[in-house]
């Protein structure tokens, strides 16, 4: 059992390496070119990789850390794949999947409030500051907030125009990207405070999501409102 679970670990680790390269490429060649289409590719199986490969290790070794980065990044590669295909459709329409997996990252939102709340309560009743429960609660609300999102689109997935649907592409799959950059500083870090190394790439990263969207999503917009 230990070798099947080393062998797993060695294909996450060669699967996250993959998808921190292609995913670096892939944003930094003009968007929807071909090298762009096909390093989006890698990365997106790359991280489906990352995902199951997570899960298994961290039920065999019980690294809650390693699950909750499995989930959140798998949710936001899933989503910003399928957002691509939404916005290719004609009638575009959330399938079983794509509910089966809203309800999965639902019950992880609740999990993770819980293992915040829990990490934080000593066993006098006392509350105290934990580094960990701050991620937790951040990448939990985080989530919390993109299942809102996504049940009120899949309910009416004929609403977002091809533009929303550019827009979620870009902000879904550069999130999954700092997930992973996440993952990596995690692992390979060591700083004081704790929560540094997992919450900055997000800071960061937003801005150069924001960077994105402007620059193509919202830039198309305009030039479609003057025509």
């Amino acid at each position: 059992m230990e070798t099947f679970v080393r062998a797993v670990l060695y294909l996450h680790i060669a699967a996250g390496f993959t998808a921190l390269l292609t995913g670096a490429w892939a944003l930094s060649v003009a968007k929807g070119d071909k090298t762009h289409r096909k390093t989006g590719i890698v990365f997106f199986w790359s991280m489906v990789a990352v995902t199951f490969t997570a899960v298994v290790v961290c039920f065999a070794r019980h690294n809650v850390f390693l699950l909750m980065v499995a989930v959140f990044s798998g949710y936001l590669t899933f989503t910003g794949y399928r957002a691509l295909a939404f916005r290719r459709s004609a009638e575009p329409r959330a399938n079983a999947l794509d509910w089966t997996v809203l309800g999965i990252a639902s019950l992880f939102v609740a999990w993770m409030a819980f293992e915040a709340v829990r990490l934080s309560v000593a066993e006098d009743g006392a509350l105290r500051f934990n580094s960990f429960a701050l991620v937790l609660l951040v990448f939990g609300a985080t989530l919390a907030q993109l299942v809102r999102l996504d049940i009120r689109t899949f309910r009416n997935p004929g609403v977002p125009s091809r533009l929303d649907w550019l827009r979620m592409h870009i902000e879904r799959m550069g999130g999954a990207y700092i997930a992973t950059v996440t993952a990596f500083l995690v692992v390979n870090v060591r700083v004081e405070p704790a929560f540094i190394p997992w919450l900055l790439p997000g800071l960061l990263g937003g801005f150069v999501i924001r960077y994105f969207v402007r620059k193509y999503a919202l830039e198309k917009s305009r030039v479609r409102t003057m025509r």
